[in-house]
């Protein structure tokens, strides 16, 4: 089964580790506004993802959330005091 296109339901408050790992053809992902955390490596190498909306309501983006994400362009943070867990959204890392 391949994830292209993911609606998590409200109520959800976190992306725990590895949530979405390499799910290479995931697409697109909408974060309902319940989150508050991103996790580590919560969407490693989703290498289709070109643009995710991350809700006001998120407060930490943990180490490594989307490192690998080759195809990632737009990140829409909505949240202005969000804090990222190394001090930076991705890491400056090569492809797998």
């Amino acid at each position: 089964m391949k994830l292209e296109n993911v609606i998590l339901p409200e109520g959800l408050k976190e992306l725990d580790y590895k949530s979405f790992s390499y799910c290479t053809a995931l697409e697109s992902i909408t974060i309902p506004e319940s989150v508050e955390k991103i996790g580590v490596d919560a969407f490693m190498s989703c290498k289709k993802m070109d643009s995710v909306t991350i809700p006001d309501n998120v407060s930490l983006i943990d180490v490594g959330a989307f490192d690998y994400c080759s195809n990632l362009k737009n990140v829409y943070i909505m949240n202005p005091y969000c804090s990222f867990a190394n001090g930076e959204l991705i890491s400056i890392n090569e492809d797998i």
